[in-house]
């Protein structure tokens, strides 16, 4: 069993306390996955296909899902950078 040492990381969540789950690696994980059954998929379909209507209604919601999720992080990291000091996100990215 390989023990997880617990790293500081940023905290995006709600509430004052950041927890050690290591949620950023978790959704990592599974965008990692999304990306490999979505390449998947469009390999596997021509442009002319007639697919079933819940299909295309599950992808649309993936992709309206994805899109919010993105949307937000992007915009919560832009804030958590600009709130740090001048010159420390450069420490950080370098």
């Amino acid at each position: 069993m390989t023990t997880r040492r617990f790293q500081t990381g940023r905290h995006f969540d709600y509430g004052p306390t950041k927890s050690n789950s290591f949620q950023g690696r978790m959704v990592k994980q599974e965008l990692n996955r999304i990306i490999q059954c979505a390449t998947a998929l469009s390999a596997a379909l021509d442009d002319n296909d007639d697919l079933p209507q819940w299909v295309h209604y599950k992808v649309a919601t993936a992709g309206d899902r994805i899109g919010a999720a993105t949307q937000y992080m992007l915009y919560e990291v832009k804030r958590y950078k600009a709130a740090l000091p001048a010159g420390a996100a450069k420490k950080k990215e370098g």
